[in-house]
């Protein structure tokens, strides 16, 4: 029987991805196109318009506590103040949507090509699957082809700060990886494993540079906007929203969810004296402490399966979670799949994916139908249950995660297939195990 094979050239990769693209860009088009709404997306409108016609830098100065993103989005936000400003495009609420939701489907788009060049240096086919997946994935298109949020601006930057970590750019990768931080705050839970990679057996003369210059760009993106506003603005952006929300989840599909504690306050007290949210601080900081001890311990050091387990457990164990905040973890584990080449991955992969688009999809449409939807009297009880899955596939997740974090050499299929599990490290001092 004659085997069919498929010989890839470079042409023959750029056709594919072109087409993935394409298609991946209509989709999302598509749903941009013709679901007109305008929860949270509002904010977009009034945060543009202020960019474009009073000036990015006068931006907190002019809107106060209504904008509360970091700086570095505001300089997204201009081409979108441009086309709010154009009444052809404003005046006929398709266009608008569209506009509210360009930036953030051109970087959902931007993300499938870098998928494949992360991937592709260890085998073109894999990677090339992978960024096809990508495209498809319902909770991305969801989020910004439907709903217009900004997660996909992190996930873009992060995706490249970790790969540029990985080709010993240290440099490079700290000035992304602060721009990532600049761009939205949630950004920063994957700071513990970002910054464990970048001090590893690497020259201290090429780390603290590296540290230096991320902390460098934080500074100097800030400091024309300080200007306007005060120096106090990068504590006033990043912990001005500490008494803004303080619930101990937000209807996401987490531990606290499946207790049945959505939207609770963190104030709650169990009992006299012992609030919830002293709970989730507790599990928050062992979360990172069980992060850093993998590290130190695991023979094999995947820095995609790690940033995933971190932030993962993040969501699920930490306190005043968003429906949208697991979202990130999506192009980790997809990442760790295929450099693992693991079907368990892959499939945990799925099940998140699922999970993460239920989880923005039944907030959405409860909010946009003023809670008048079909399933609207079971929504508590949906909550609750698929949290559940949700915990279920963490433990499921975590459990094929630590196998393969520590594993034996003899026990792996076969050489090639360590070739993924190497450090963030320089050629040099990149052992597989220690």
């Amino acid at each position: 029987m004659e085997v069919f094979r498929i010989k890839l050239d470079k042409r023959k990769i750029i056709l594919f991805l072109s087409g993935v693209m394409l298609f991946g860009l209509l989709i999302r088009l598509l749903f941009g196109y013709y679901k007109v709404h305008y929860f949270d997306v509002d904010y977009y409108i009034d945060w543009s318009k202020s960019v474009v016609n009073d000036g990015i830098f006068a931006a907190y100065r002019n809107l106060g506590d209504r904008l509360d993103y970091p700086p570095v989005f505001l300089f997204f936000l201009y081409p979108t103040g441009w086309m709010m400003n154009t009444p052809a495009i404003y005046d006929f609420e398709p266009y608008r949507m569209l506009a509210l939701k360009m930036v953030q489907i051109a970087f959902d788009v931007a993300a499938i090509p870098l998928i494949y060049m992360v991937l592709q240096k260890q085998n073109k086919i894999p990677a090339l699957l992978a960024a096809s997946v990508w495209a498809l994935n319902p909770a991305m298109i969801f989020n910004c082809g439907v709903w217009g949020q900004t997660d996909s601006l992190m996930i873009f930057f992060l995706l490249l700060s970790f790969w540029l970590l990985e080709q010993d750019k240290p440099v490079a990768a700290t000035v992304v990886f602060a721009i990532a931080g600049l761009t939205k705050f949630q950004s920063l839970y994957f700071a513990p494993v970002f910054l464990l990679f970048l001090f590893y057996k690497r020259n201290i003369k090429k780390s603290l540079p590296a540290f230096g210059a991320g902390i460098g760009t934080g500074i100097l993106i800030f400091l024309p906007f300080m200007f306007y506003s005060g120096v106090t603005l990068p504590f006033e952006v990043y912990l001005g929203g500490l008494g803004k929300w303080t619930n101990l989840t937000f209807n996401a599909f987490n531990f606290y969810a499946a207790l049945g504690w959505n939207n609770i306050s963190d104030s709650t007290e169990l009992f006299p004296g012992f609030p919830v949210g002293v709970i989730s601080t507790i599990l928050l900081i062992a979360c990172v402490v069980i992060i850093v001890l993998l590290f130190l311990r695991a023979p094999l050091k995947c820095p995609w399966l790690l940033a995933f387990l971190c932030m993962n457990s993040i969501f699920m164990f930490g306190g005043r979670m968003h429906e949208r905040y697991q979202v990130p973890v999506l192009i980790f584990l997809l990442i760790a799949a295929a450099r693992h080449r693991s079907g368990r991955l892959f499939g945990g992969f799925l099940g998140i994916a699922v999970v993460s688009f239920f989880n923005q999809f039944f907030l959405f449409d409860y909010i946009c139908t003023y809670q008048q939807t079909a399933w609207a009297p079971y929504y508590s009880t949906i909550v609750v249950i698929i949290s559940i899955v949700n915990l279920i596939l963490y433990a499921l997740i975590l459990y094929f995660s630590l196998k393969i974090m520590f594993q034996k050499p003899s026990e792996t299929a076969s050489p090639a297939a360590l070739d993924h599990t190497a450090d963030i490290l320089p050629p040099t001092e990149n052992p597989i195990s220690e």
